[in-house]
């Protein structure tokens, strides 16, 4: 008898679950698992305090950067060593804020309600100078490009707040957003009981707005209106601000009941008779503005960081990631202190870093000025406690998976001898738990090796075993 480690599915009941009800440390897949790496070498100095967004991007000139937030400062990264970047004085970032990054124009941009929006022309400015030069200069929240316009939601003007407003800037001019009809720029409250903005969607001729109770689209329609703003979800919105993470035609968000995909017409739950339950029971929404949501691009994975009841410590980091595979619809957890996520871009090969490609010049693989040594290729990335950055490229996590209980000779008892993992690699080692009665609670012994037949050696009769 083969008894799969199935979907994870903790919170269907444990009797008869046909999926997995651990997954810890692995990487969902279509019919298993794979396995999950640990953060590997780090790839800058530290920050000085706690990162608080980051971005990576492809300038005008072919050449990546990465950019880095924390409490005061904005970074730059050159040759692994983070500069400061920021404008004269710095910044000052409320302990529940993140700052949010987007890219025009060759320009990276900077929001967070504490500070007016930031500017760098990459590979052009060494420092973020204030990004707005008209009479009005907002702060904001949350920052998205629709089309040739900057838009930005959840703002302060004037010393005033507006959790429920959008601007965006003049068409082709992220410096100019006074309202005007000659350059487009314009504002619009969109009124009702939505609650705040929670985040921005980008794209070509439309953009998404969600509300905490609520979700619009903002489809450019030219002006005089510019942008039609339609309502197309009532309730349903972010809980977690830095929840929502969007790639190709998808808004991945937590509700208040879950985990959804939002495809631009309708939210799809993701997340129900899965692994909702799951996640309220061990999330700590105290620290809900750490949880953020971030695209490991190379394996189809939507993932969520976030401090769990488990973490220590009186401002603690998160120290879970829960991980959805798109293709298959499947689940996992991975269990890693840290400090945030990201898509990061790899940074291109110096004559320094050849040594570990080639011994000399005449043995390199491909010509200097060939792409391959060029960088930019999308991976996630993230931020160790002590503020390094790090790719995803380290060994691999120690993976635990359990079944649920099953019946092998219902109605009658079974004696369980031993079990052969269909495992590939790794140092693998197993136990088996019984109980008499549903409401028992089933408990695991000390784990056995696995020989070199392939056999775990392991007695326990019972009902019911998983």
């Amino acid at each position: 008898m083969i008894i799969p480690f199935g979907e994870f599915s903790p919170d269907l009941p444990d009797f008869n679950n046909p999926g997995a009800m651990v997954a810890t440390n692995v990487r969902p897949f279509f019919t298993g698992y794979r396995p999950f790496p640990d953060m590997g070498s780090a790839v800058s100095d530290a920050l000085t305090t706690r990162a608080r967004g980051a971005v990576s991007v492809v300038g005008d000139d072919s050449t990546v950067y990465t950019f880095a937030a924390d409490t005061t400062t904005l970074n730059l990264l050159q040759d692994q060593v983070w500069v400061d970047a920021s404008i004269s004085g710095g910044y000052t970032i409320a302990a529940e804020e993140q700052i949010e990054f987007e890219f025009f124009n060759n320009k990276v941009i900077a929001a967070s309600i504490s500070n007016q929006l930031q500017g760098l022309n990459v590979g052009v400015d060494t420092t973020f100078s204030n990004l707005v030069d008209g009479t009005l200069r907002p702060s904001a929240r949350h920052v998205a490009v629709i089309g040739q316009f900057v838009v930005i939601g959840n703002l302060e003007e004037n010393s005033v707040r507006y959790p429920n407003r959008m601007r965006w800037s003049g068409i082709d001019d992220e410096t100019d957003f006074d309202q005007s009809a000659s350059t487009l720029s314009d504002f619009q409250d969109i009124e009702g009981s939505h609650g705040w903005i929670q985040g921005l969607v980008g794209g070509q001729r439309q953009g998404i707005i969600i509300f905490e109770r609520g979700i619009f689209r903002m489809p450019f329609v030219g002006p005089p209106e510019v942008f039609a703003i339609l309502s197309v979800e009532k309730n349903r919105g972010a809980l977690a601000a830095n929840s929502i993470v969007a790639w190709g035609q998808d808004v991945y968000f937590l509700d208040s009941d879950g985990f959804y995909k939002f495809n631009g017409e309708v939210a799809v739950p993701i997340g129900h008779g899965k692994v909702n339950q799951y996640f309220f029971d061990r999330w700590d929404a105290t620290y809900k503005h750490r949880m953020v949501g971030t695209i490991d691009p190379v394996n189809s994975l939507v993932l969520w960081s976030y401090v769990s009841t488990s973490a220590t410590g009186t401002d603690p980091d998160p120290d879970n990631v829960i991980a959805f595979h798109w293709p298959s619809g499947r689940w996992s957890n991975v269990e890693l202190d840290h400090e945030m996520l990201f898509t990061g871009l790899t940074a291109p090969n110096t004559l320094e870093s050849m040594d570990s490609i080639a011994a000399s010049i005449e043995n390199i693989p491909f010509s200097l000025d060939s792409i391959v040594y060029a960088g930019g290729t999308a991976q996630i990335a993230g931020f160790d406690t002590s503020h390094q950055m790090k790719f995803f490229d380290g060994s691999n996590l120690a993976a635990t998976l359990e079944t649920g209980l099953i019946s092998l000779h219902a109605p009658s008892r079974s004696f369980v001898k031993g079990f052969r993992p269909h495992v590939d690699g790794g140092t693998i080692t197993g136990a088996v738990a019984g109980v008499e009665r549903l409401n028992d609670t089933a408990s695991f012994g000390s784990a056995v090796s696995q020989q070199t037949t392939g056999i775990i050696p392991v007695k326990n009769k019972a009902r019911h075993q998983k």
